[in-house]
C-alpha cells in the first residue's frame, strides 16, 4: 500500500524494502516508504546496502536537518540553543563549543559553530567576532574597545597588558608611551612632553622636576646620572650641567664643572646662580670668589685696584695714589697729603682745610712755612712769595700778608710808600694800602683815615682833617 514500496510478501500494508532507485527509503517504524522531501524533522537516510536504505532520526542531539545522511547534521535546532559544526555535521550548544569557537547566525532560523574571527582568540561563543578572551600564553591580549586580539606590537601607545585579565589597559604611568608587556611596567615615556623614563623605579619624570644629579639622556629617552661627577642639576641633557657642587667648590662653566684653579683668565664665580662668568671689571684680571670683585687688575693697561675696581692712578680718589709694589691704589703714605695719584709714596698736594702745606715732599703746617713763603691754594703746596719782597705769604702765596718794612701791602702786593696813588693810604696798623676813608678825598697817604686833600674841583675842602 505505500508508495514506492518494492517489497511486502508478508503483508501488503508493511514494506520491507523502498525503490531506493525512485529516491523513496523506509522508514521502519511504520514500513512505509518516503521521499526525502517527505521526511519528518530530525530525520535522515541511513544506508543498508546499494539497493537499500531507512530513514533514521539525526545522530547529532538538536538536528533539525539531515535528510541526505542520518549521521550529517544539515542545520540544527536554534530555538533551543543548538548551533550546526559545519566540520563535523554535528549539533552543538554554546558550553560545547570548544576554545576559539562562536555563534554565527546564519538566518532567523539557523546558525553555525564558526571558528572565532580574531587571530589568538580562544573565547567567542556568543559571536564569532566579538571575542571574550584571548590567548595571552601566546602573547595576545584582548583590545576591549574592538573585541580583537592583539599582540605587542599591535598595541597603541600607552597601552599595555594586563596579565591579571588578559586585556589591554591604560599604561598605570601617566605620561608613559610603552607599556606593551605589562601594563603596571613602563618601558619608555612621552618625551615630546618632557617626561623620561626612570628605570630605579619605573617611572615617568618631568624634565624640570628631576631630581638632583639625573638628567635626561635625550637618545634613548631615560633618565640617567648627569655625565659631570660634581653635577647637581642636569635637567636639560645629562651631558650638560646646570648647576655644579658647590659645596665642594665646583662651578658650571660651558656646561662642566670646574674649580677656582681651572677658571679662565679673567673669569670669576657669579654668586647668583653659581656660574664662572668674566669678571664685570673690564680691567680685572682675577676675580675667582666673585666675578664683581676684583682682587687683581691687568697692570699691562695701567689699572690698579682701588678696592673691588680697576682705575687709572689718575682717577684715584682724594688722599689716595698707586702703590707701585702692591699693585693697587691706597692711602697716600704721607700724612694730611690729599694728592698722590702716580705714586701713594710721593705727596704732590696737601689738605689746606687742615692747615697743611706740602714743602719738601712733606705735608708741613702752614704756621712753619719759612719767611717769603706761602701756599699755592690749588694743589697745596709751598711756593715762594709771588712778590719778592714779601716776607708773609703763607695764606697764599699769590697774597702778601705782611711786607718788609718801608713796604706796604696793597692788593697782596708790596709796594713803595711813593708809588701809592692819589685817593689811597696807609693802614698803619697793617701797614695795608686802603682808600682813603672819607670817599671825597683826594690825598691821605700817611693815613688813610685822615685826608690831607679834598676834591676841590667838586667843590670839597678841607677841615680838621675831614671834606
Amino acid at each position: 500500500t505505500s508508495t514506492g514500496c518494492v517489497s511486502c510478501v508478508d503483508n501488503y500494508g508493511t514494506c520491507l524494502q523502498c525503490s531506493l532507485g525512485t529516491g523513496y527509503y523506509l522508514n521502519p517504524l511504520d514500513s512505509k516508504c518516503y521521499n526525502k522531501a517527505q521526511f519528518v524533522p530530525g530525520n535522515g537516510v541511513q544506508a543498508v546496502n546499494v539497493s537499500a536504505a531507512l530513514v533514521s532520526p539525526c545522530t547529532s542531539t538538536g538536528c533539525v536537518s539531515c535528510v541526505d545522511n542520518y549521521g550529517t547534521c544539515l542545520q540544527c535546532n536554534l530555538g533551543t540553543g543548538y548551533y550546526i559544526n559545519a566540520t563535523n555535521g554535528n549539533c552543538y550548544p554554546k558550553p560545547a563549543f570548544g576554545a576559539g569557537r562562536g555563534a554565527k547566525v546564519i538566518n532567523a532560523s539557523a546558525a553555525e559553530v564558526s571558528a572565532c574571527s580574531s587571530t589568538g582568540c580562544i573565547s567567542c561563543t556568543d559571536f564569532y567576532q566579538t571575542c571574550l578572551q584571548c590567548n595571552s600564553a601566546s602573547n595576545y591580549y584582548l583590545n576591549t574597545a574592538t573585541s580583537a586580539c592583539v599582540t605587542y606590537s599591535a598595541m597603541t601607545s600607552g597601552t599595555g597588558a594586563n596579565l591579571v585579565t588578559g586585556a589591554v589597559s591604560p599604561c598605570t604611568e601617566p605620561h608613559c608611551t610603552d607599556c606593551t608587556t605589562d601594563y603596571t611596567a613602563c618601558s619608555a615615556c612621552d618625551t615630546g612632553s618632557q617626561y623620561y623614563h626612570y628605570s630605579a623605579n619605573i617611572s615617568c619624570l618631568k624634565q624640570s622636576t628631576m631630581p638632583p644629579r639625573l638628567g635626561p639622556n635625550t637618545g634613548t629617552g631615560s633618565v640617567e646620572s648627569c655625565t659631570d661627577a660634581n653635577c647637581v642639576n642636569c635637567t636639560t641633557t645629562k651631558a650638560t650641567c646646570r648647576t655644579c657642587d658647590s659645596t665642594a667648590s665646583y662651578y658650571q662653566y660651558s656646561g662642566n664643572c670646574i674649580q677656582p684653579a681651572a677658571f679662565p683668565p679673567h673669569y670669576g664665580v657669579h654668586t647668583a646662580t653659581l656660574e664662572v662668568r668674566p669678571c664685570v671689571d673690564t680691567f680685572c684680571g682675577v676675580c675667582l670668589t666673585d666675578n664683581l670683585v676684583c682682587t687683581t687688575c691687568f697692570v699691562t693697561s695701567g689699572h690698579y685696584l682701588y678696592i673691588t675696581a680697576c682705575i687709572l692712578p689718575e682717577d684715584s680718589p682724594s688722599g689716595y695714589g698707586a702703590d707701585l709694589f702692591r699693585m693697587l691704589i691706597d692711602i697716600c703714605q704721607v700724612a694730611n697729603c690729599t694728592s698722590c695719584q702716580n705714586d701713594r709714596s710721593t705727596c704732590q698736594g696737601c689738605d689746606i682745610s687742615a692747615g697743611a702745606v706740602l714743602a719738601n715732599g712733606s705735608c708741613k703746617a702752614m704756621s712753619s712755612l719759612p719767611a717769603g713763603y706761602g701756599v699755592k691754594t690749588s694743589d697745596g703746596t709751598a711756593q715762594p712769595c709771588a712778590d719778592s719782597q714779601c716776607p708773609d705769604c703763607r695764606d697764599n702765596y699769590l697774597v702778601c700778608s705782611q711786607c718788609a718794612a718801608g713796604k706796604y701791602s696793597l692788593n697782596g702786593n708790596c709796594v713803595n710808600k711813593g708809588s701809592i696813588q692819589s685817593g689811597y693810604g696807609i693802614d698803619t696798623a697793617t701797614n695795608k694800602v686802603l682808600l682813603c676813608a672819607d670817599e671825597h678825598c683826594k690825598g691821605c697817604l700817611g693815613d688813610y683815615q685822615t685826608c690831607t686833600e679834598c676834591d676841590q674841583a667838586n667843590g670839597y675842602t678841607l677841615d680838621a682833617g675831614k671834606c
